[in-house]
């Protein structure tokens, strides 16, 4: 786990996600969720994703829920080796809660 100045601590993932404009698109590209925390993601991929811009992801936390076509907004976009590193943020607090649960139950667990 990652500490710092926020509310919602950070957790360390390495899982796969994919990237979508529209809820229903075609998808965009694939991302490496780096990590996790009850507000938003930090994802590397190689597509150059727009900064301010809403987009949608598929992921999974852990062994947990599958979270599908959630709204994201990417908030930071910086290059990195030849792929990009991006901050996105949940938009929903739905999503928010559900994320919550699913790391509890991650923490829980001990995976």
């Amino acid at each position: 786990m990652i500490s710092d100045h926020r509310n919602d601590a950070r957790v360390s993932v390495f899982s796969g996600g994919d990237l979508y404009r529209r809820p229903d698109g075609d998808k965009i590209g694939r991302a490496i969720i780096k990590d996790v925390s009850a507000t938003g993601l930090r994802v590397e991929t190689l597509e150059s994703l727009p900064e301010g811009e809403q987009i949608f992801i598929d992921f999974q936390v852990g062994s947990g829920p599958i979270f599908t076509r959630v709204p994201v907004r990417v908030e930071r976009v910086q290059t990195h080796a030849g792929s990009f590193l991006a901050g996105l943020s949940f938009q929903r607090e739905d999503v928010r809660d559900r994320i919550r649960q699913a790391l509890a139950k991650l923490f829980e667990s001990g995976t």
